[in-house]
């Protein structure tokens, strides 16, 4: 390997305490499809030193529209085993120490905990629809002080956010009821797409999005939104680990700690910090419903 610095291009950006921050760092990317794939990725070029990759799925064809390690030859491959092979030529490009950890049956109740327990931060790129294994996934890194950040795509642009091991929780967010929650069952969990969306673009066809709303058809997906929510999970990434490990020296802006959301589309202009996502949310909703009854709006 070329002894040439591989961080020289970072270091006018960052210092070189931040740059080992990341080398010294273990995150778990838990879900690598859409989102997640470009978070691992992201973060194997800023320099983390070690990745866990967890996806219980298989690449399809129509994957290869937006996901990171999905072509040709990775259809019918599992998804943590074909991101996890691309991450680590990427790392091991850049140090010899790279190491990615995989669990090709995804987060279970099994090993949720030993993943947390290797883990210094979660990025949690699991399926909206499937609330109860976020919350899950909330639970245990509380338990050992560990920060989750969360990124979601919606259409050209997405939206990001933190969860303090100290703050509020993925359920304060969804207004789940905990006194439901009994014995950690959380599959009676139903989290509208209200409760997770604080934005949404004024340029969508409004009775596809009430589809999607209602489940009756997935998320759509492009892949300028997921670009968009890689790069913001892995600045947000990268602001939790300054703001845990750098203490009073750390001079980076503070991370999206909820109640706080970051929204950016750069199809419609729109970025923000809300402190107040449902009330953005409706905002959104009210935009939405305007230019769809003045023709502004595409139709599918």
């Amino acid at each position: 390997m070329s002894s040439e610095d591989p961080f020289s291009r970072n270091s006018p950006i960052f210092t070189r305490a931040g740059q080992d921050v990341l080398k010294d760092s273990r995150i778990a990317v838990l879900g690598v499809g859409g989102d997640g794939g470009v978070v691992a990725e992201g973060l194997a070029r800023m320099g983390v030193g070690s990745l866990i990759t967890a996806d219980p799925e298989a690449f399809d064809r129509p994957n290869a529209t937006r996901q990171t390690a999905s072509n040709i030859n990775t259809i019918g491959v599992n998804k943590a085993i074909a991101v996890s092979q691309h991450v680590k030529d990427i790392g091991l490009a850049i140090s010899d120490s790279f190491e990615v950890i995989t669990y090709p049956e995804g987060v279970t109740r099994d090993n949720i905990e030993g993943i947390v327990s290797e883990a210094d931060l979660i990025v949690d790129e699991t399926d909206f629809t499937h609330p109860d294994i976020g919350i899950m996934i909330g639970k245990f890194a509380r338990l050992q002080g560990i920060p989750v950040v969360m990124a979601m795509n919606v259409a050209f642009g997405a939206n990001v956010r933190s969860f303090h091991p100290n703050g509020p929780t993925l359920e304060d967010v969804l207004g789940v009821d905990t006194e439901r929650l009994n014995d950690g069952n959380n599959a009676m969990v139903d989290a509208p797409l209200s409760e997770w969306l604080p934005y949404v673009p004024p340029y969508v066809d409004l009775e596809e999005f009430k589809k999607v709303a209602q489940g009756l058809i997935p998320a759509p997906s492009v892949y300028p939104g997921v670009g968009v929510a890689g790069s913001l999970a892995v600045t947000e990434v990268f602001k939790v680990l300054m703001d845990f490990n750098l203490g009073k020296s750390n001079k980076f802006p503070q991370p999206t700690y909820v109640n706080r959301v970051r929204v950016y589309d750069p199809m419609s202009g729109a970025s923000f910090v809300t402190k107040h996502p449902r009330l953005s949310y409706k905002k959104s909703i009210a935009r939405l419903v305007i230019n769809n009854l003045l023709g502004r709006s595409p139709k599918v």
